[in-house]
């Protein structure tokens, strides 16, 4: 007797023009207002409730993903290696990310894999020695000086933070900063990269050289900036320069992409909300004094802070996979080849896992027994993808608000931000900051 094998429910083509009028219908009815996050979460959960499964096949004929918002299959696949064994980067995400950096880090395997991992580990968690990540809290101080109004200001701090923590405070040229936004913006617009994409070569070959001089000249650098210490741990010669240039771009990407998105969103959560910010506002008086990287470390209730706000609105909210020679996951079968898309913001807003997942709750991170983390265990990636630059970003955010915080009054009047249940989708353009003094 043969045995049949399970496989998740397929949809059509016709879902897929499901989502077209959603998105259609609410530019329509309010440009300024209108989501494509949040029409997106609406859409996957109508999938789920119809097909009754997290996980949907959706068939678009010329080409079939595999989409994940249930959290046990995204574990299974982000605890292992990349290798052609299991599971690898998506061709989807590996076309975008080829756009700039073809041997970046996020769409390898195998043995490269291995290496550039060893080497991203070594170059970012060097900065967790003490003068190390006093040089990045000083770069901090030195970007932050102005009071922030929106999230604008904001990336334009974190651009000048990525220049001083990543290159040193005077090598790089300010023009890079616009350089990676711009050349990112193309990796993450596929439509965009496709009819455009070609007008970037000149900026992507003037990028390239200026990173390539900088590289050069890194041993050279006394400060302890991140090209320098990669440079000293690249001495091995496993790589060829290119590959280890070619980390370099998400390095810069997290400051001014993820990084901001993480800091501008929990400040304004934060600031929104009186009681979390009075605690926040307390402990940032109560390590000050000591005007050093060891006291930003020690400020654990503003990190609960920025974790639970990567919980709710994550910073990566999707990505791409595939399994080479297919596998079998509590019974069901993931075909050969088939594209997996992850979509991490259902996966952590289960309510039948944990029914305050809409709430914003800092002390899960705090409680002596709280089993936030093996819960919530994708945050930054997580497996053996965890992001390696998470100590050093969670950082970064802790030294600007305790900055901002320390010697004026943050506000923002955002109603949504405000109270629970909070918003499946961040209201960017509801966010805005003003201060005032002491």
């Amino acid at each position: 007797m043969t045995q049949t094998t399970k496989s998740y429910p397929s949809v059509r083509f016709v879902d897929l023009l499901r989502l077209l009028g959603r998105c259609a219908g609410g530019f329509a009815r309010g440009p300024r207002s209108f989501s494509f996050s949040l029409a997106m979460q609406d859409w996957l959960g109508g999938l789920v409730r119809r097909t009754g499964s997290e996980n949907v096949v959706l068939n678009l004929y010329f080409k079939k993903f595999l989409i994940v918002t249930g959290r046990d299959l995204s574990e299974h696949i982000l605890a292992q290696p990349p290798d052609v064994g299991g599971y690898v980067e998506g061709m989807t995400k590996a076309r975008a990310m080829s756009f700039l950096a073809p041997h970046a880090l996020t769409i390898t395997h195998g043995e490269q894999w291995q290496h550039l991992r060893q080497f991203n580990e070594a170059a970012l968690h060097a900065t967790e020695a003490d003068a190390r990540m006093q040089f990045v809290l000083d770069g901090v101080r030195k970007a932050f000086l102005g009071p922030m109004s929106d999230i604008g200001d904001i990336k334009k701090c974190m651009g000048q933070t990525m220049l001083i923590v990543v290159f040193g405070s005077d090598r790089a040229p300010a023009h890079l900063v616009e350089d990676i936004q711009t050349l990112i913006g193309y990796v993450q617009n596929p439509i965009r990269r496709s009819l455009l994409g070609w007008r970037q070569t000149g900026r992507r070959k003037r990028f390239y050289d200026v990173l390539r001089q900088l590289w050069r000249e890194g041993s050279a650098s006394r400060a302890p900036n991140l090209i320098a210490t990669a440079k000293r741990m690249a001495q091995n010669g496993r790589h060829s320069e290119e590959e280890l240039i070619q980390q370099i771009p998400h390095w810069m990407f997290t400051f001014t992409g993820s990084g901001t998105d993480l800091l501008a969103r929990t400040l304004g959560i934060v600031a929104s909300r009186d009681e979390v910010y009075e605690r926040v506002r307390a402990e940032v008086i109560e390590q000050s004094p000591a005007n050093c990287a060891s006291a930003i470390m020690n400020m654990d209730y503003l990190e609960s802070c920025l974790l639970e706000t990567c919980r709710l609105f994550p910073p990566v909210t999707r990505t791409f996979h595939f399994a080479p020679q297919g596998d079998m996951f509590n019974g069901v079968h993931i075909p050969a080849g088939m594209e997996i898309l992850h979509c991490f913001t259902a996966s952590q807003r289960a309510l039948s896992v944990d029914a305050t997942a809409n709430d914003f709750r800092p002390e899960r991170w705090l409680e002596p027994e709280s089993n936030a983390g093996a819960i919530y265990p994708s945050l930054f990636l997580g497996g053996a993808r965890n992001c390696p630059g998470k100590g050093l970003i969670l950082f970064v955010c802790k030294a600007a608000i305790s900055m901002l915080l320390k010697d004026s009054r943050i506000r923002s009047d955002c109603p949504a931000l405000s109270k629970d249940p909070m918003p499946y989708s961040f209201p960017e353009r509801g966010l805005r900051f003003s201060t005032d003094s002491g």
